[in-house]
């Protein structure tokens, strides 16, 4: 066997009851799978958000042997395309390097839709590097509730600088990027 599949792919602007269902677990193993602390979104969420703003929504969906295997969903707004919320079944993902296939599939439609800009979410930082992408800084606010300790946070918060991290964002090339 030489490791190839049939991948069926459907595009939808919203969701039957059944392929909500499987677009909704794939959705449960992401948050459940990674650290970040992803917010989570009620069912609901996939099923209104197409009524609420028409013809701005997609969903890409991928299947192997019927099995929904990836889903993506995405807003559209004129010639801009924000890929928002993946799914993604962890016991095939690797095997048929998915996460590349979405990406491929999405530039593919973009570019006979004439979409010009292409937004990939806001994490997965390593597939996005391998594939060229520029990188926008992402600032997250915080304020402790602690008043007495707020000083001494926001002493430790100076050297906390994203750019400290990233060699490729100090001061000339963060610039750039904005």
């Amino acid at each position: 066997m030489d490791g190839r599949v049939n991948l069926d792919f459907k595009i939808a602007d919203a969701l039957d009851d059944s392929e909500l269902q499987e677009v909704y677990k794939l959705y449960l193993e992401i948050v459940a799978k990674h650290d970040m602390g992803f917010e989570l979104l009620p069912i609901g969420f996939f099923k209104n958000i197409p009524i609420n703003m028409p013809g701005q929504t997609k969903y890409f969906l991928w299947r192997i042997d019927g099995k929904l295997v990836m889903f993506l969903f995405g807003l559209v707004s004129k010639d801009m395309f924000i890929d928002y919320y993946v799914g993604l079944d962890y016991s095939v993902t690797h095997k048929y390097h998915l996460y590349f296939i979405k990406f491929r599939e999405t530039l593919n439609w973009c570019i006979k839709n004439g979409i010009k800009q292409y937004e990939m979410g806001i994490t997965g930082y390593e597939p996005k590097r391998r594939l060229g992408f520029d990188f926008v800084p992402l600032y997250i606010y915080v304020k402790l509730r602690n008043r007495a300790l707020r000083p001494i946070f926001n002493f430790i918060c100076q050297f906390l600088k994203f750019e400290n991290f990233d060699p490729s964002l100090k001061k000339g090339k963060l610039q750039r990027a904005i």
